[in-house]
């Protein structure tokens, strides 16, 4: 038994495809965060039970806003073995270091720019080939993460607590 493949990332089947080797599958390399985003919102919403699933073109969908009241089981999410929860787990971690890798390359961007006009120093912190903040990347703290990160999460440890509870009246 394991989770539904409709809709997941293809991060996902090619990290699984490699032994799970890579701290960050190599097809991530390029693709922008919010894709990544939009993409596992929607493998999120797809392994959610009839009864709390978004309808995919919804503005909810978008926004993350998943009813957190229940009407029905869990058992569409209760999948044990390695390449369940912990693969949601591993594209969270995966989109937080692409948010963050985003956001550096951005911020370099703009200090290009802003050298290129004459207005910035020539000077920078420990650069790496690609011009990135290494410091940046090393440091993923979520607090920092964007606000559709956090709602994911908080959405994910809502529907873990709520399994856990689920188990115990049974």
């Amino acid at each position: 038994k394991s989770l539904k493949t409709e809709l997941r990332p293809y991060a996902v089947q090619y990290w699984v495809n490699r032994g799970r080797r890579d701290d960050f599958p190599a097809v991530l390399e390029e693709e922008k965060a919010e894709d990544f985003q939009s993409d596992l919102t929607s493998w999120w919403n797809e392994l959610m039970p009839s009864w709390r699933k978004l309808a995919r073109d919804s503005k909810d969908l978008d926004y993350g806003r998943w009813s957190e009241a229940i009407a029905g089981d869990w058992e569409t999410m209760r999948n044990p073995g390695i390449n369940c929860l912990y693969s949601i787990l591993a594209c969270m971690k995966w989109l937080l270091e692409m948010h963050f890798r985003d956001a550096v390359r951005a911020k370099a961007k703009a200090k290009a720019k802003a050298k290129a006009k004459g207005k910035g120093n020539a000077k920078g912190k420990g650069k790496d080939v690609d011009g990135e903040d290494s410091e940046d990347l090393e440091t993923l703290n979520s607090d920092l993460a964007p606000r559709d990160w956090k709602f994911l999460l908080e959405d994910m440890v809502w529907v873990l607590t709520a399994m856990r509870i689920a188990e115990k009246d049974e």
